[in-house]
């Protein structure tokens, strides 16, 4: 299994000592993901996210041990239709807010854009963008192209999930962005 892990959750993760329970479950669920060797796909703007973000030192060893072990994947794949297919259906919607829910959800387009190059799971925070993105693709009969989503790093059901090998066909159906 390929994951997008956004920048908030390179932030977020705390160290072995941390009682903070999203800094808590952000490590365990990066732990699992190395623990059970699978990768993450990165682009050249999520490396830039990471950079300027102030990840965590714990992140920071967590993706050199990732690099190490070959679980990161380059998937620089820019996906101008998804872009146009987002912009077009925010400036058609009648919310008065469409600018900034524009602004919100193409900050993230990159991890849509990964994600979609890789298996369609995203791990992040970022509860504002995944509101925007979920509207987004309950209005549209293409779902923008994306089939699975896992967001909000902050369920111990995730963790659980990838400790069983985050089998496929087992996901709980909420994950589902386009049945949310």
């Amino acid at each position: 299994m390929i994951f997008v892990v956004d920048a908030c959750v390179a932030h977020a993760v705390g160290g072995l000592e941390t009682t903070d329970p999203i800094s808590k479950n952000c490590r365990e669920i990066l732990m699992e993901i190395f623990l059970k060797s699978h990768e993450i796909a990165i682009s050249s703007k999520i490396i830039e996210e990471y950079n300027n973000d102030h990840t965590s030192n714990f992140f920071k060893e967590w993706y050199s041990d990732m690099v190490r072990k070959s679980c990161v994947k380059f998937l620089n794949k820019n996906n101008p239709e998804l872009l146009n297919k987002i912009k077009r259906k925010i400036c058609s919607s009648k919310n008065k807010d469409r600018e900034a829910i524009y602004k919100i959800v193409i900050k993230d387009a990159h991890l849509l854009e990964t994600a979609l190059a890789a298996d369609k799971f995203i791990i992040s925070n970022d509860i504002k963008a995944r509101k925007h993105i979920v509207q987004l693709i309950k209005n549209d009969n293409e779902k923008l192209g994306i089939n699975l989503v896992i967001w909000v790093a902050t369920e111990d059901i995730l963790i659980n999930w990838l400790k069983k090998g985050a089998n496929n066909n087992k996901i709980p159906r909420r994950w589902n962005l386009a049945s949310t």
